[in-house]
């Protein structure tokens, strides 16, 4: 057994798609940090079955590596940490980002389904026609049930 495999990325074990992409999604990137888990640990993963369990055994067996493992500590690992904690604080930013970026998306379509539903109102009396003048324009501001509320603007005679 080759000790360097351990600070490899798990792409060196050939895993299936299913397996690496849940690795790899719970933050197993190091065949080190694979190694280290149990076996329960790893059934424990989003998409991870027996049969999947069984494959990353295999693949780990014709390294010489098993689940469970004590991998030796190197310098190497201490720098592929570090990279790999910063990597992920870098995700993390960037999925914060996103998240306030789809808020405001989602508000700003909020507001403007209201400005719509307002246009509306001001154009039909009833809520049919108001939906109606809606879709004529490929407005999709009205909810999809049919309890909603209409805004009237115009005065009844």
């Amino acid at each position: 057994m080759n000790e360097d495999i351990f600070d490899d990325h798990i792409d060196v074990l050939n895993l299936n798609a299913r397996c690496r992409n849940a690795m790899i999604a719970r933050g197993v990137v190091l065949v080190r940090d694979l190694v280290s888990m149990g076996e329960g640990e790893v059934l424990q993963t989003r998409s991870i079955s027996i049969g999947s369990l069984e494959h990353m055994r295999d693949k780990l067996e014709r390294h010489g590596l098993r689940f469970g493992m004590k991998p030796v500590h190197s310098h190497r690992s201490d720098a592929l940490t570090a990279l790999r904690d910063h990597h992920k604080k870098e995700v993390d930013g960037y999925r914060d980002v996103f998240g306030v970026l789809c808020d405001a998306c989602k508000s700003f379509k909020r507001e403007r389904d209201e400005a719509r539903r307002e246009v509306c109102a001001h154009e039909a009396d009833t809520a049919e026609d108001q939906r109606q003048y809606a879709e004529q324009r490929g407005w999709d501001c009205f909810p999809q049930s049919e309890e909603h509320t209409t805004i009237s603007y115009k005065e009844t005679p």
